[in-house]
């Protein structure tokens, strides 16, 4: 599936130290599955700031809600340092509206503005699977 080809890419081009994001949540446990060695990378989800491995529902809607995507971003850059950031995201998700959208726009601005930049490695193909996701690359420095 997706998250097979897109953890192949990942594995291929993530460095250790690298920070791989998630946003949804929900994209995490199937990309955990996939990885080879998760503890090469620092791994963090949106909206609770926790391990890609399992979601958790609990109170999911007010999570969701009073997350903060452009403090994630911030949060997300700073664990970075000098490492590559990966964000597996899918826009308009479910009851997300455009926090994933958010957070990779902060990042490719901040990552843009310090002489790096982003790029697609793996685009989204609804109609192709059922858990569709994006793998995008930003590289926060020159």
């Amino acid at each position: 599936g997706l998250a097979c080809a897109l953890m192949a890419a990942a594995t291929a081009l993530a460095k250790p130290g690298d920070v791989i994001a998630f946003c949804p949540d929900q994209l995490g446990p199937s990309v955990y599955r996939q990885l080879r060695d998760p503890s090469r990378y620092d791994m963090i989800t949106f909206p609770r700031r926790t391990g890609p491995q399992i979601v958790d529902w609990v109170d999911y809607a007010n999570a969701v809600e009073s997350a903060d995507p452009n403090a994630f971003a911030q949060d997300v850059l700073q664990k970075a340092g000098n490492h590559r950031v990966w964000l597996v995201w899918q826009p308009m998700y479910q009851t997300f509206g455009t926090k994933c959208e958010t957070i990779a726009s902060d990042l490719i601005s901040v990552a843009t503005k310090n002489g790096g930049g982003g790029r697609n490695i793996v685009i989204n193909h609804p109609k192709l699977y059922y858990e569709p996701m994006n793998l995008t690359e930003f590289v926060t420095g020159p």
